[in-house]
């Protein structure tokens, strides 16, 4: 197995995929988000004035750690353009994504809109994500 990735389209495909976060949960679909999950405005300030900080660095490992590995599996397929690395981002979205996100919603009780609000959440991120990768 070939480990040896481009660590610059990591880096540049994290910092695109926070973004995406950053827009996504905030701008474009905060309001219903803070519904979703019973959060009021009130504790998301209290929230950022307690510091975020530790909660955006682990975001951002967590990214990049998700980024290099969709990385190492993309080069080890030999996948090199575009319409097969958007294949496999479709497979992976449906096939480990969209299940894990799924759980909650059958044993926690959590609402379906917030699956549907937080999968398609992640298929832009991962399109986005693939395009940098197979792009470099």
């Amino acid at each position: 197995m070939d480990f040896n990735v481009n660590i610059i389209s990591i880096i540049v495909a994290t910092i695109v995929s926070m973004f995406i976060g950053m827009v996504w949960y905030g701008p474009l679909f905060g309001k219903v988000w803070m519904k979703l999950v019973g959060m009021s405005k009130k504790e998301i300030e209290k929230a950022k004035k307690s510091g975020m900080a530790g909660t955006f660095i682990m975001a951002g490992v967590s990214t990049l750690l998700f980024v290099y590995v969709f990385s190492i599996l993309l080069k080890n397929l030999a996948i090199t353009d575009l319409l097969s690395g958007l294949l496999w981002a479709i497979l992976l979205w449906l096939g480990f994504v969209c299940t894990t996100l799924l759980q909650p919603i059958l044993w926690e009780n959590k609402s379906p809109k917030l699956f549907f609000l937080n999968s398609f959440h992640k298929l832009v991120e991962i399109i986005f994500i693939t395009l940098i990768l197979v792009s470099f």
